[in-house]
């Protein structure tokens, strides 16, 4: 969580288990953590007990909004190190979608 507060300048927010009174986990693990008040919203927690963990491999972000390109291009390159890049960032213009 903190490497997205600092990707995305956003204060982090960390609750552990013992925050809450948890007992089925390790008390320093966290339980709800969550970017505060920026630009993207993005909440993340441990498993618990024995449950088994997540596990994302191939996993695809993309970046969609109104943010300046610029905003844009530091964002990119600050997710796509270390990982690969399978589009660069580029404008996508479609058409708008219509109810059925």
């Amino acid at each position: 969580m903190t490497f997205y507060g600092e990707v995305f300048g956003s204060p982090v927010q960390l609750h552990t288990f013992a925050d809450f009174d948890r007992t089925d986990g390790p008390a320093d693990v966290i339980a709800h953590g969550y970017l505060r008040e920026g630009p993207v919203a993005l909440f993340a927690a441990d498993v618990a007990g024995d449950d088994p963990p997540v596990r994302c491999e191939g996993m695809m972000l993309a970046l969609l909004g109104t943010a300046a390109p610029d905003t844009l291009n530091k964002w990119f390159s600050s997710l796509s190190e270390g990982g690969r890049v399978v589009e660069e960032l580029q404008t996508r213009r479609g058409e708008p979608l219509t109810g059925t």
